[in-house]
C-alpha cells in the first residue's frame, strides 16, 4: 500500500498532520521530502518522491518477471 501523508518533525518524532489509518506497531518504509514554507507541492522533489514510491514491478501478467521474452519471442 502506498499513502502520501504530511507530517511535522517535532522533538525527534514525525507527527502526522491528519489521522493515519494504520495498525499500532506497523513498520513503514519512509521517503522524506522536505518542504520549505511557501513552496508549492508540484516541485521536482515532490515528483521524484512519488516516482520512488511506485512499486518496482507490476502485478503478475504476461509481461512481468523473466517470462516476458518468451511471450514476445516464443521458441519454436
Amino acid at each position: 500500500m502506498t499513502k502520501q501523508i504530511t507530517a511535522v518533525f517535532e522533538k525527534g518524532v514525525l507527527r502526522p498532520e491528519h489521522p493515519v489509518d494504520l495498525p499500532e506497531g506497523e513498520q513503514l518504509h519512509l521517503i522524506v521530502v522536505t518542504r520549505k514554507s511557501g513552496s508549492p507541492n508540484g516541485n521536482a522533489a515532490h515528483a521524484l518522491a512519488e516516482i520512488a514510491a511506485l512499486p518496482l514491478e507490476a502485478e503478475a501478467g504476461p509481461f512481468s518477471d523473466a517470462d516476458h521474452d518468451s511471450v514476445l519471442y516464443p521458441k519454436s
